[in-house]
Parts: structure tokens; C-alpha cells; sequence
């Protein structure tokens, strides 16, 4: 007799969805329990010595604000192409708000723009190191299947979404050229990580299929997305928002404010779609 396999979804069933995500998820992460225990532990000790013993708070205070803008990283790249827009809801906020806050202290526009860029530096450094440990679901999940067994690469792509056909396309031309260049990889991976690019999973999962180092894929994308992609972000922001900004906020204020709150909606949205969509494929 056939057994129907129960198709859990949100609407359905919201709570017994995430109790089989959560068990997926844990499955999965347990061989790095380890570092994840120890990591709790540094992170509950700086929290206590920041409660209990305010002298502390010095070095405290700032490890906890870099440790949240390094989630705000993750949360941006972890939706396999689609993450949460922290980039556009956090980073640029904080940023024009540095620059707004030194206008009292530096006046002339162009040593104001140095300043900030100083100031906001080593938060969108965080950040963009956050973005990097993002990509790395597509690479931890392909790493574990066999490039030659197709019907564990049938279930990944389904895994990824509708487009499965071309995403397959994509992901067989680099992983082709990863195989034909692989003393490149890490110079590639840099280039591919350097540059705004969604479709950066297709990347991760290829170095995944080909069994790169995690080492060997981490540290190129924290190099393309830390220290080279997101440093120029933060200068074209304060060069655009120092020479531009007031200009185009006190011409029609309203409409810029309903355009950003509207942007901000639709980003949510979306958002939220594709991380509803993503649980129920993993729990399917």
C-alpha cells in the first residue's frame, strides 16, 4: 500500500512547518556544535560582564554593537539571492545619520565625507563580513552531494526554487570552469564577491560541488565582500548623500519619504515571501 508523504505547509500548519524546519536545521548544523556552543558561551560572558561590571563596558558595549551589525550582514545574503535588504533598512540609515550627526562639528562637506567614512568604516566592515558567512548555506549544502549523482542534484535544484532549469544551466558553466581553472578559484571568487551580484549562490554552490576548502571559499568572499565591495559602498553614499542629499530631500521632502517608506515595504514583502517560500521547500 502507498503511504501519501504529508506536504507540510505554512498555511496549514504553521507551527508543526517550523518545528520540522527547526529539526532540519539542527540536523544539519550539528557537526558544528562546537563552535556554536562557543560562541553562546563568549557572547553570554560579554553580556554578563556588560550588565554586572559597567568598567567593562568600554570594550563590551562595541563587541556587541559589531556582533549585531556581523547578523545584520548575515541576514542580508542568507535568502539564497534574496536576503533581507539590511543594506538598505540598517547600513544606509546609520551611515546618513553619522554624516547628519557630524555636520554640527565639520561644516565644509568634503571633511565632513573623510569623517564619516572614518567613523562608519569598521561597521560596514562588520557588516560586509556578516554578508560573507551569508553564502555560505548554497556552498555547505552542495559541498555534501555528489556532483555525479543526479538525483541528489535534482532534489538540490527543487530545493532552490521554480527556476531550477536554469540555475542548473549556470551552475554546470561554472562549475566547468571551476574544474578547468581551479588554481583560479580564489581570485575568481574574489571578482564574483566584489560586485553587487544576487546570483552569487550560483558561486557558493559551484565551489561546493567541486569540494573547495572552506577556507578556500570563505576567505576570498570575506576579501570581495568586506574589504574591497562594501568600503567603496560606504564612499559613494557619503559622496552622493554630502553633494546631493540636501538638494534632493528639501526639493519634495514628502514624496522622498513616501517613496522610502513604500521601498522599505515592498523589500519586507518580499522578503518575507521568499523566506516562507525557502521553509516550506526545505520541510517538503
Amino acid at each position: 500500500m502507498l503511504i501519501k508523504k504529508k506536504k507540510y505547509s505554512l498555511n496549514d500548519n504553521f507551527f508543526e512547518t517550523i518545528i520540522k524546519f527547526y529539526q532540519i536545521c539542527y540536523e544539519n548544523l550539528f557537526i558544528y556544535h562546537k563552535i556554536i556552543r562557543l560562541s553562546t558561551i563568549l557572547l553570554s560572558l560579554i553580556i554578563y560582564l556588560d550588565f554586572l561590571f559597567p568598567p567593562f563596558q568600554i570594550i563590551t558595549r562595541p563587541i556587541c554593537n559589531y556582533f549585531i551589525w556581523f547578523l545584520l550582514g548575515i541576514l542580508s545574503s542568507i535568502g539564497f539571492g534574496t536576503g533581507m535588504q539590511t543594506g538598505v533598512l540598517f547600513v544606509f540609515p546609520a551611515i546618513i545619520n553619522e554624516y547628519e550627526e557630524n555636520i554640527i562639528y565639520y561644516s565644509e562637506i568634503n571633511y565632513n565625507i573623510y569623517y564619516s567614512y572614518i567613523q562608519c568604516l569598521p561597521m560596514v566592515l562588520f557588516w560586509g563580513i556578516g554578508t560573507a558567512f551569508g553564502e555560505l548555506p548554497p556552498y555547505l549544502i552542495s559541498r555534501k552531494i555528489n556532483y555525479n549523482d543526479t538525483n541528489s542534484l535534482d532534489k538540490m535544484f527543487k530545493m532552490l526554487g521554480d527556476n531550477s532549469e536554469s540555475l542548473r544551466n549556470n551552475v554546470k558553466n561554472s562549475v566547468d570552469k571551476f574544474k578547468l581553472n581551479k588554481n583560479y578559484s580564489y581570485y575568481t571568487i574574489i571578482c564574483l564577491s566584489a560586485w553587487p551580484n544576487a546570483m552569487f549562490d550560483i558561486c557558493g554552490i559551484s565551489a561546493g560541488l567541486v569540494k573547495l576548502k572552506l577556507d578556500e571559499f570563505l576567505i576570498p568572499t570575506i576579501i570581495g565582500k568586506a574589504f574591497i565591495k562594501t568600503p567603496i559602498q560606504l564612499a559613494f553614499i557619503l559622496y552622493s548623500y554630502g553633494h546631493y542629499g540636501d538638494n534632493i530631500s528639501s526639493q519634495n521632502k514628502n514624496s522622498y519619504l513616501y517613496l522610502y517608506y513604500i521601498w522599505n515595504t515592498i523589500v519586507i514583502s518580499f522578503t518575507l515571501y521568499v523566506f516562507k517560500e525557502y521553509i516550506e521547500n526545505i520541510v517538503n
